[in-house]
């Protein structure tokens, strides 16, 4: 019995182990497909690490790229930037740092080249671009309004900030003296007020007459002079533009043969040549000035130029034609310190030089140039004290906030080395509010901080 059940049970034996080597052949099969699908596992996230990796490595090497062309372009912007700054530095100081050698949109064609030598005339005229340029950018930033400038640029330029407050000071300064000759009455006069006259030397593209029709105020004869090659240039210019032409008066202008001139019946634009007095005379009797007529006379960066000698006979030229008037110049002094010597220097370098600066270097020799000549008083201020006690202050606030401005000091320097002279001839007391105002300069306080826009 027990032998059977032996045997008994040794079948049951092999019997599970038939069963369990058939369990283990069953799985044989599921192990195969966890161990493909965990290769292929493994190798799928090798995969996404590489990728991970090389993704990585490219978007580093990008930000370097991107990185290194960044540097590049700032470093060209840089040195665009200095290249910008060097021009600028050399343009103010070439221009004074207000536009040295250019007037308040009048150019600089009157100052002649001395008979063998000195000033380039091509040179200087080439200024009365410059200035109208000057003119417009100051327009352009809303520093001054003119609404005629723009029909004489070719082509507008955007100006340094410092370039155009400085533009703004001076254009400021000759429109308060000239609104006060235009406003200015008999003392104690009770009928209409006498008529006014006006003579512009060295002109250029100035737009004055142009603006003072437009609003009202023009005076009864308004007479610019200039080089032959620019009046050619701005009658041609005035001739072909209707809305300056209609300007002109109601009579019909007379225009030269070839457009070398223009005389109406309240304006008039001739050739001139300011060495040659023959030439004022001939252009007083074609333009038809009244030498008994209050006259208010024009200089601005046109003496300085000139011989000493051919300078001072205008100056005497005028005292002794006029009867009743005011001479206004505008120019520069203190030629011998740092900042004198290169600003002689730059304008030389462009055949313009400042033939006249040593004679007048100072602000009382430009004075005793007017009392010496036949004028009967005379006054001289440089730029920068009419800037901080002359000009409106609410006028001077607002233009200061509009562009972004930290050069104060450099600013200083150069007001300094410009100034505005006048002197006066008066026998009736049309020119007794005629001037500047007698503040302290101690009771005005000049910007220490820059303004921000």
């Amino acid at each position: 019995m027990y032998a059977r059940n032996a045997i008994s049970c040794s079948g049951d034996d092999d019997e599970r182990v038939a069963e369990a080597q058939w369990g283990v052949t069953q799985q044989q099969p599921c192990r195969s497909n966890h161990q493909r699908r965990a290769r292929e596992r493994d190798e799928r996230e090798r995969r996404e690490r590489r990728e991970r990796e090389e993704s990585e490595r490219e978007r580093l090497q990008r930000r370097a790229r991107e990185r290194d062309e960044r540097e590049r372009e700032k470093t060209r912007e840089r040195g665009e930037e200095r290249e910008k700054r060097g021009e600028e530095r050399r343009e103010r100081t070439m221009e004074g740092g207000t536009g040295a050698g250019t007037r308040l949109g009048m150019g600089m064609g009157m100052a002649m080249a001395a008979p063998g030598g000195g000033s380039s005339t091509v040179a200087v005229q080439a200024t009365n671009d410059d200035a109208t340029a000057s003119k417009l950018s100051c327009v352009t930033k809303g520093y001054i309004y003119d609404d005629f400038v723009h029909l004489f640029v070719r082509r507008s330029v955007k100006r340094a900030p410092i370039i155009n407050r400085g533009y703004y000071a001076r254009w400021a300064t000759m429109r308060m003296l000239l609104l006060q000759f235009l406003e200015s009455d008999l003392p104690n006069a009770s009928g209409p007020s006498p008529k006014k006259q006006i003579l512009s030397l060295g002109a250029g593209f100035d737009t004055t007459f142009f603006q003072l029709v437009a609003e009202g105020r023009a005076p009864h004869k308004f007479v610019e002079l200039d080089f032959l090659e620019v009046t050619k240039k701005k009658a041609m210019m005035i001739a072909t533009k209707e809305v300056l032409l209609s300007k002109l008066g109601p009579g019909k202008p007379e225009i030269d043969a070839g457009k070398e001139g223009i005389v109406s019946e309240r304006y008039s634009l001739l050739p001139c040549d300011l060495r040659n007095l023959k030439d004022l005379d001939d252009a007083f009797a074609k333009a038809e000035l009244d030498a008994k007529l209050p006259t208010l006379i024009f200089a601005e960066c046109v003496l300085i130029y000139m011989d000493p000698a051919a300078s001072r006979k205008v100056v005497k030229w005028c005292a002794d034609k006029f009867e009743s008037a005011a001479f206004v110049i505008y120019e520069q002094i203190h030629p011998d310190d740092a900042f004198g010597q290169q600003m002689l220097k730059n304008l030389e370098s462009r055949g313009c030089p400042l033939l006249g600066l040593h004679d007048t270097p100072t602000l009382e020799s430009k004075e005793r140039r007017f009392t010496d000549l036949g004028w009967q008083r005379a006054v001289a201020m440089d730029m920068d004290a009419i800037y901080h006690q002359q000009l409106d202050p609410v006028d001077r606030r607002r233009i200061e906030r509009l562009e972004i401005f930290d050069e104060f000091e450099e600013w200083n320097i150069m007001q300094a080395h410009y100034c505005v002279a006048y002197g006066v001839k008066d026998d009736t007391g049309v020119f007794y509010k005629f001037g500047f105002s007698q503040k302290k300069a101690e009771n005005v306080q000049k910007p220490i901080t820059p303004v921000i826009m």
